[in-house]
């Protein structure tokens, strides 16, 4: 599809719905965004806009439970087509949270040496990724070893103190 003035859409989003185990988060979302252009998402809490970002990002896909369906195109390209290398597109398409958004399947500490040493998501077994001239990998965090053993443990929705509260 092309835009009004005849260019393609930077991005383009077809009926995207997307679930969390059985929470049907976002339901038919279609839009087109205009190369050139700034676009933002607002809404109140808990309305999906972070879970539309992620899907953009194919980070979605990441968490466990969830899945999605429609199709998101990136300068005309389906991003889930055959030979469509996520860590590619996350460089591409980059994102900033209001919170920290680690892979759900992973340490804290496992995020932090990923996101500067790249690797592979242990959960799907995908590349993360080291761009050229990033920074080399962490060999060693100067922390005591009862805090070192928590951020091992801990990961998104568990206590870094390894136990639960509730």
């Amino acid at each position: 599809m092309t835009g009004p003035n005849g260019a393609q859409p930077k991005i383009e989003v077809q009926n995207l719905n997307a679930w969390f185990r059985g929470n049907h988060a976002l339901r038919g979302v279609s839009l087109t965004v205009p190369a050139n252009t700034v676009l933002a998402i607002i809404g109140p809490s808990g309305c999906g806009k972070s879970t539309f970002v992620r899907c953009i990002n194919r980070m979605h896909e990441l968490v466990p439970g969830a899945h999605q369906s429609g199709h998101i195109l990136v300068d005309g390209q389906d991003l889930h087509a055959r030979g469509v290398d996520p860590v590619d597109l996350r460089r591409r398409v980059g994102m900033v949270f209001q919170r920290a958004n680690p892979f759900p399947t992973m340490s804290i500490v496992d995020n932090v040496v990923a996101g500067r040493a790249g690797g592979e998501e242990p959960a799907t077994g995908r590349a993360l990724g080291r761009s050229e001239g990033s920074a080399p990998p962490v060999g060693a965090l100067a922390l005591g070893r009862p805090a070192a053993e928590a951020l091992h443990r801990s990961g998104p929705g568990r206590r870094a103190r390894g136990h639960a509260h509730g």
